[in-house]
């Protein structure tokens, strides 16, 4: 567990770094022998899940596809 949790807060880390537009770590605390938690900051808005009642927009998806592109260049998802 500590190891995923650790691979967790790299990537938190990284994908800050290379400026992905992302929750900040504000913290990593035990909770109990097999438990952490993970503190991020809060973003407000919503999930794609409640935007497909209305419909996802443009700008939505093109935010995310932002996203995705920034996290690929910087190494973070979808490693070839």
């Amino acid at each position: 567990m500590r190891r995923r949790l650790e691979r967790a807060a790299l990537a938190t880390w990284a994908a800050t770094t290379a400026g992905v537009r992302t929750p900040a770590l504000r913290a990593v605390t035990a909770v109990g022998p097999d438990a952490a938690a993970m503190v991020f900051d809060v973003v407000p808005g919503r999930t794609f899940d409640e935007l497909a009642a209305t419909g996802l927009g443009d700008a939505e998806l093109a935010g995310a596809w932002e996203a995705l592109r920034d996290m690929h260049h910087a190494g973070i998802a979808h490693k070839a």
